[in-house]
């Protein structure tokens, strides 16, 4: 009986059980065919929105049926975007729906499992992997994704190559925005990284662990391909957990940075940092052991955070900053930064800084700045109050600053001040030390950091700087330039100059504009001066117009007028300038970049050298090097300086006219004219109404350096600026020929010209005059003979222009060709028959001449004032600093009478 109830009851249920399974298989198809059917029906919305979520289209894979753990799809692939082309590669695609999850979190809960992932990042032409379309649409969404990475994923930099293998977990909750999980990023040979954690993305809270082992920032390089410019050397090791919740911070562990170097991109220099550590406990975050250079500087950095209390957390620092390899006490900074977090923002407190820098030279600067800089500062300040309106002061003081080719033989101390709290955006004051008339100098700054306006005074005068629209209007009144130096090329050299300036006009730096009209009073530089000038026009980016007029003295002026646009122009016209004046003004070029040698040898060639006295300090060893190389480079100027022209000696005056033209500054052509009166009274005093007004131009080209010049009818008594000249020659003189400035060599051949010449009552014929100009030297090849003498008196050599060089003459004649000297004794002596032989050579210098020769008379017939001397014959010879007559016998020894 019981038997066959339970027989029954065995086929009761497995028939039963039969039916239901035959239940769930029928439930489990067609729960199948209607999620398969709703997958390929709503595939293409999907698709559409979720491609322009993303930025890159999306192809969701054939529906491969339901499993256990959620639905499972075919190949999904991400294509590339329309801004990028990167992409992704899923193999298959399993989503499952988390319903107890969904429950506890109120919100829907997905779960990814994809396999076969391949992630393709590739950079686009503005270096970003991956463009995510803006979204205006602020809607709150309510939904929970999951992403298991059991099976790693690989992902690929293009164009570098470098792969990455990602493993781990990650969930977005897009209604808190919250992200949490853990991933282990493996480059295999480059190290790897491990982050885990949760926290928000719109605000600071959150709890995270790194690890780090062996990351080669090298890997950085593959990372961003060959076509970018950064470069990332170094490893890292380390752990660190940290958080910050409700406002309190914490953190444990250290970084370790070995090696590190990083340049390119935002980087215009190279940093780097041999060893570099960040370590932290409960308590405090320590940076330690921290040195870095970048480019020119070495900095040293140490800096704690302490997390006592919330509201008492502090960022202090102390770094100090020096120029590699240059010997100057470090800028020291100093900073101390409340810091709090306040519903998840960080909200700095009130700065406190303050640095000082003390006998810092500013030539240190100049490889950095590529400038020219000169001087000595100090300065020292502090800061405080918030970041964004922080009150600051700070003194300074600056020993003769020179900025390129301007200096400043002045010291000056100042302060800058900024008080926002009380509408003081910045002024910088400063005034001048040791002046009899103490300047001062006044700079001030709006609420948004630009200038304002500028103000200086000094001597009595007054320049003033103000912004207008998008120029800057200045303005000077009688402003002295006593005191400031000014550089020139080639060696740069600085000389003082002198005047007063005035004037008025708009300027601007982007683009280039300057216009205005400025006047000049009393200028001088070196030799060159100016009783006034006045200059107007404008300048607007490569175009320039410029009129001006510059008066010399008390008569004469020179007017002008340059244009340049696609071609420059300038024309001048000189009107009744004194000759002394161009004359001395052309002296004076020269010396404006004066030329000396640097010492050349080895160190060691010095043995025990010695600056100034033994165990002076480095102060006193460096004034008496300044004082050594200022008087080396006066002994040069010295030398440099000794011209034997006097322009002082000159009288008369000079008219002009002259033109430069040409397609550019570098290729110009010159055309010149001049005419008017030059003499000297250096020999006699000459009636100005006497002389002829004399006629030059030159023509040539600048580029090449070669031109032609005539200059006709100068008085002989100009040729005693450069020699001495007897008093009985009168009559004029030119020269007609060609010159050269190839190398900036100048080099000049004419013909000697002579009209009118007479010595004493002998007329002078000219049968050859060749003179050549170089290095300084004149080289003649000259013959001169009297109108009636069959024989010429020759003179061939050189003759230099600075009284220091030797002389090299040869004068030699022979016959008759000495009858016209007769004429320098001014009457006393008459040749009247016989002949003369003279083979003289000159040495020395200008300054002191030498004479090595002979002189011999043969039957020389000569009036000597009343008396009559016949058959003179005589040896004189010329040794050198004597003069010694070997033979002298003559006839007829007498009177003559009237």
């Amino acid at each position: 009986m019981g038997d066959e109830w339970s027989s029954k009851r065995l086929k009761r249920w497995g028939l039963a059980g039969t039916f239901a399974g035959l239940g769930v298989v029928l439930i489990w198809s067609v729960a199948d065919l209607l999620v398969g059917r709703t997958i390929i029906r709503f595939s293409p919305q999907i698709e559409k929105t979720l491609s322009n979520a993303l930025g890159h289209p999306l192809e969701i894979g054939s529906y491969r049926g339901l499993r256990p753990w959620g639905v499972e799809l075919g190949p999904t692939r991400l294509l590339q975007g329309i801004k990028d082309s990167s992409s992704v590669n899923i193999s298959t695609l399993t989503i499952k729906f988390a319903p107890f999850a969904s429950l506890f979190n109120w919100q829907p809960v997905a779960i990814f499992n994809p396999k076969g992932t391949e992630i393709i990042l590739s950079k686009n032409d503005t270096g970003s992997f991956w463009v995510v379309p803006q979204n205006d649409n602020s809607k709150k969404i309510n939904l929970q994704l999951k992403f298991n990475l059991k099976e790693p994923t690989k992902i690929v930099f293009n164009p570098g190559d470098t792969t990455v293998l990602a493993k781990g977990n990650l969930s977005l909750n897009f209604g808190k925005k919250k992200i949490y999980g853990a991933i282990n990023l493996d480059s295999k040979t480059k190290g790897n990284l491990y982050l885990a954690g949760k926290g928000y993305w719109d605000g600071i809270e959150f709890q995270t662990k790194v690890k780090i082992n062996k990351l080669s920032l090298g890997i950085f390089d593959g990372i961003l391909g060959n076509d970018s410019n950064i470069i990332t050397r170094g490893n890292i090791n380390g752990s660190l957990n940290l958080g910050v919740k409700k406002g309190l911070i914490r953190c444990k562990g250290d970084v370790l940075f070995n090696n590190i170097t990083l340049s390119g991109g935002p980087l215009t220099d190279t940093l780097s940092t041999s060893n570099s550590k960040i370590k932290c406990d409960n308590n405090k975050f320590k940076l330690i052991e921290s040195n870095w250079n970048y480019g020119y500087w070495d900095i040293t950095n140490s800096s704690e955070i302490s997390f006592h209390k919330k509201d008492k957390t502090y960022i202090n620092s102390v770094n100090t900053i020096k120029i590699k390899d240059f010997d100057h006490k470090p800028l020291s900074l100093k900073l101390k930064l409340p810091i709090s977090v306040v519903d998840r923002q960080f909200i700095p407190g009130e700065l406190s800084a303050n640095f000082n820098l003390e006998s810092f030279p500013l030539g240190a600067l100049n490889p950095i700045l590529n400038a020219s800089l000169s001087g000595k500062l100090n300065t020292k300040g502090d800061f405080q109050g918030p970041l964004s309106s922080l009150n600051s002061t700070i003194n300074l003081s600056l020993k003769n600053p020179q900025v390129n080719g301007i200096r400043l033989r002045e010291k000056w101390r100042g302060s800058f001040t900024r008080i926002p709290s009380k509408k003081k955006w910045g002024s910088l004051r400063m005034e001048s030390e040791g002046a009899s008339i103490p300047a001062n100098l006044q700079i001030n700054f709006n609420e948004y950091g630009d200038f304002n306006d500028l103000t200086l005074n000094r001597l009595g005068g007054k320049i003033s700087l103000n912004p207008k629209s998008n120029n800057f209007e200045w303005d000077a009144n009688k402003f002295r330039l006593d005191r400031v130096e000014v550089a020139f090329p080639p060696e740069k050299s600085f000389k003082r100059i002198f005047g007063e300036v005035s004037g008025s006009g708009l300027f601007s730096l982007d683009p280039v504009f300057l216009n205005g009209e400025l006047k000049l009073d009393y200028f001088r530089l070196l030799g060159f001066k100016l009783k006034n000038a006045s200059i107007k026009g404008q300048i607007k980016k490569a175009e320039t117009n410029l009129t001006g007029e510059l008066i010399p003295s008390k008569n004469g002026k020179i007017k002008f007028d340059i244009n340049h646009g696609s071609e420059f122009s300038l024309s001048a016209q000189v009107k009744d300038v004194s000759s002394s004046w161009i004359t001395a003004t052309a002296l004076e070029l020269p010396k404006l970049g004066l030329k000396y040698s640097e010492a050349m040898g080895n160190s060691e060639d010095l043995g025990k050298f010695i600056i100034g006295y033994p165990n002076s300090s480095i102060d006193n060893q460096l004034e008496a090097l300044t004082k050594s190389q200022d008087s080396y480079i006066e002994e040069i100027k010295k030398i440099n300086n000794q011209s034997i022209i006097n322009p002082y000696d000159l009288n008369g005056n000079v008219n002009a006219d002259i033109k430069l033209s040409g397609p550019s500054l570098s290729n110009l052509n010159l055309e010149a004219k001049a005419f008017g009166t030059v003499w000297t009274n250096k020999l006699k005093i000459i009636n100005a109404k006497n002389i002829k007004p004399f006629n030059a131009t030159f023509s040539g080209n600048l580029a090449s350096g070669n031109g032609n010049f005539s200059l006709l009818d100068f008085n002989f008594s100009l040729l005693s600026l450069v020699a001495p000249i007897p008093s009985a020659i009168d009559g004029y003189f030119g020269l007609n020929g060609k010159y050269s400035l190839d190398n900036g060599t100048p080099k000049v051949t004419a013909d000697l010209i002579i009209k009118d010449t007479i010595i004493y009552n002998k007329n002078i014929i000219l049968d050859k005059g060749n003179i050549s100009f170089k290095d300084n030297y004149l080289e003649f090849d000259i013959a001169l003979r009297d109108k009636s003498s069959l024989n010429p008196v020759e003179l061939s050599g050189t003759y230099p222009l600075i009284s220091s060089y030797p002389i090299d003459l040869k004068v030699e004649s022979h016959g008759d060709g000495l009858a016209f000297l007769t004429g320098l004794s001014k009457g006393s002596v008459s040749w009247t028959s016989g002949t003369a032989d003279l083979s003289l050579l000159i040495r020395g210098t200008p300054a002191k001449p030498v004479a090595n020769g002979f002189l011999v008379l043969k039957n020389n017939k000569l009036l000597l004032q009343d008396k009559e001397i016949n058959n003179l014959n005589s040896t004189i010879v010329f040794d050198f600093n004597r003069l010694e007559v070997l033979e002298l016998n003559a006839k007829n020894w007498t009177k003559r009478s009237h």
